[in-house]
């Protein structure tokens, strides 16, 4: 009976640590692909930014609309 239970602790204990290895793979593959979309949202936002003209209504009120946005954040 002893030896029952040492073997099944040990089958539980290799469970629990396969399960922890297969949700930290999976954790990693979903910050990755996060990290990933983030960076080419944003890499595509600032590259359209760039490209249009610097004096015309829609950047003028980007440029104020990201002002007002980082006063906001600062008075936090």
């Amino acid at each position: 009976m002893a030896e029952r239970t040492s073997e099944h602790a040990v089958t539980t204990q290799g469970t629990t640590e396969a399960g922890s290895d297969m949700l930290q793979t999976i954790s990693q593959v979903i910050y990755s692909g996060s990290y990933a979309l983030a960076y080419g949202i944003v890499y595509a936002a600032v590259f359209v930014a760039q490209s249009l003209p610097h004096d015309n209504p829609v950047m003028n009120g980007l440029r104020d609309g990201g002002g007002a946005a980082m006063d906001e954040l600062s008075r936090s």
